[in-house]
């Protein structure tokens, strides 16, 4: 995901620390509904489901997919 754009005239040197790959299994949450956040996440390959939580049920409600070069975290990193 760091191929294309901003991040090709990004020096190296200064990514390596701040960015690293992970991944999360189907049906795995990465974020949690309520939780305090301090990362960036860019979507580099397969797709994200956001949902949220039906309240009293507790079940998740679909709201929108979202697949490679999305990005979502943002607010978080604002403090």
């Amino acid at each position: 995901v760091l191929d294309r754009g901003v991040w090709v005239t990004h020096p190296s040197h200064l990514s390596s620390p701040l960015w690293f790959q992970t991944h999360y299994e189907d049906g795995e949450y990465i974020v949690r509904q309520g939780a305090t956040g301090d990362t960036f996440f860019i979507v580099s390959k397969g797709m994200v489901n956001v949902t949220r939580e039906d309240k009293p049920s507790g079940d998740p409600v679909y709201l929108h997919s979202m697949g490679k070069g999305d990005w979502f975290g943002e607010k978080a990193l604002q403090g």
